[in-house]
């Protein structure tokens, strides 16, 4: 059980350095020292989650927020309480990684993450052209999805 936790720490840490070298702003949360092996914790502060979420779902172990809250639409107390400003909230993604990950899978998941917050970035539509930050009016984003259909989500965490 140790040697497994170990080498899922490992496993972590290579996704984490594979993330911090290829996705400029990338923010690591909570303590570094001090966290579950199997667990990444990220924010891309000018991307929404929702966003990444609906591009690889499919294909990685990934979900917004903090495990407990899952499910909830609202910010997470526990995010708010370690002091992320709402933009790294609303950037919040929960990266699993289990005893059976693989390294080879390990840099298809930071490749598939960078392919996925590099195409957001470029296809996010904001209010304000200069920069892709969130609305002033709602605290939503505009971005355009795979197909290229305007989408617009809401910093509630609901589409309009």
């Amino acid at each position: 059980m140790e040697e497994d936790e170990k080498a899922i720490a490992l496993l972590r840490d290579q996704l984490q350095s594979l993330l911090l070298d290829h996705i400029p702003g990338l923010i690591i949360n909570g303590d570094i020292s001090s966290r579950l092996s199997g667990n990444l914790h990220i924010s891309i502060p000018d991307v929404p989650n929702s966003a990444i979420i609906a591009r690889v779902r499919h294909k990685l172990a990934i979900s917004t927020g903090a495990a407990c809250s899952s499910g909830v639409e609202t910010p997470s107390h526990v995010l708010t309480a370690i002091g992320l400003p709402q933009d790294a909230i609303a950037g919040a993604l929960r990266i699993g990684i289990g005893k059976f990950t693989t390294l080879p899978e390990i840099k298809l998941a930071a490749s598939i993450l960078a392919e996925a917050v590099s195409l957001t970035r470029k296809l996010l539509i904001t209010r304000n052209p200069s920069s892709p930050v969130p609305s002033e009016v709602d605290g939503g984003w505009d971005y355009q999805d795979d197909r290229g259909v305007a989408k617009h989500q809401c910093g509630q965490g609901t589409n309009k």
